[in-house]
């Protein structure tokens, strides 16, 4: 009762805009009346639905609004194939990524477990690669130092 229709909705949710009222009317509003309608017309007006879309007979909604059997023309009951739901799909389960994730960690700890892990040795070589120095990029970082600590002393 007290949320705005769906084509009163704000239409930028997003921004930040200063409020002014519309400068012109809106014409694609539709049916406002069930802004204003009782529950009694709520009512009447939901049958009404119901026996343009097919969900009701001419009885129940005669019956629902007081009239007599010949006010509303009758209807024929759905088929039985037609009221059925679907048929379920009944494709096996697929297995999550999490699932096969864990199967797979599973296996690779239970093959790693039997076997014996081989140590290496330390060499010199690879391990203090990182620490390798350049002797000419030694330098050009050293002359460019020296460069930027001249600018600074000649203030």
């Amino acid at each position: 009762m007290t949320a705005l229709p769906a084509a009163m909705s704000l239409r930028n949710t997003g921004e930040v805009t200063a409020r002014s009222f519309l400068q012109k009317s809106i014409s694609d509003r539709g049916d406002t009346s069930a802004w204003t309608d009782s529950p009694a017309e709520r009512k009447r007006k939901a049958i009404e639905r119901g026996l343009a879309d097919g969900t009701l007979n001419g009885n129940a909604a005669s019956a629902a609004l007081g009239l007599g059997s010949a006010a509303v023309p009758k209807r024929r009951p759905p088929s039985a194939a037609a009221a059925a739901p679907p048929p379920v799909p009944t494709a096996p389960k697929q297995k999550s990524l999490m699932e096969e994730h864990l199967a797979r960690m599973k296996s690779d700890a239970t093959a790693t477990a039997g076997a014996p892990k081989a140590v290496e040795g330390w060499n010199y070589e690879r391990d203090m690669k990182a620490r390798r120095v350049n002797p000419k990029a030694n330098k050009e970082f050293i002359d460019k130092a020296q460069d930027l600590m001249a600018n600074f002393t000649t203030g």
